[in-house]
């Protein structure tokens, strides 16, 4: 049986971990089991990521184990944690106006503050908080498309992945897409 991170409680009798997490490895696993118990169960490496506080933390973990029993997909829920946990570094999740100040404040780009506001969206909505998304305007780029000659040319100084190159030259697919075929 696997450590576990964290454990929550979720609502009435329903309780849950996270047992593994990998911001680069794409795993998240929640456990959602009415007969584990509360609290107990912290980080396994104190030195992996800075520590924040134990209401913050509870909040995460509540919105993860609704987002998993709502049915989210893995991916949205790795986003969403590493998300709030940035968030939760600068901010008191439980206050809706910190939380908005601190995104407003960061130096990024409005799409990503956007994403914050979204993570956010969720955690409030979990946890029974009242809040009033901002909106950002996104602006969209023009996406730079390679010419037909420098993917050859890129297939050509390739070895290992030369295949994997061609297939996504002649389909279109984006990477991510073509990790999805089976």
């Amino acid at each position: 049986m696997s450590k576990c991170l964290f454990r929550a409680r979720v609502g009435k009798g329903v309780h849950g971990r996270i047992i593994r997490t990998g911001y680069g490895t794409g795993t998240l696993e929640l456990d959602v089991d009415s007969r584990l118990g509360f609290g107990g169960c912290r980080k396994q490496k104190p030195n992996e990521f800075t520590p924040t506080p134990v209401k913050n933390e509870e909040l995460i973990v509540n919105t993860l184990l609704q987002m998993k029993a709502n049915g989210r997909a893995e991916s949205t829920m790795e986003d969403t944690n590493l998300l709030l946990t940035v968030l939760s570094r600068t901010a008191d999740l439980s206050n809706p106006e910190e939380v908005k100040l601190t995104i407003a404040n960061r130096n990024i780009q409005n799409g990503a503050k956007d994403n914050y506001a979204k993570a956010y969206t969720n955690l409030a909505r979990a946890n029974q908080i009242q809040w009033k998304r901002p909106t950002y305007k996104v602006t969209r780029r023009i996406p730079q498309i390679p010419t037909r000659e420098n993917l050859m040319k890129i297939i050509s100084a390739s070895k290992k992945y030369a295949t994997i190159f061609k297939v996504l030259m002649e389909t279109g697919l984006m990477p991510y897409e073509l990790s999805q075929v089976e």
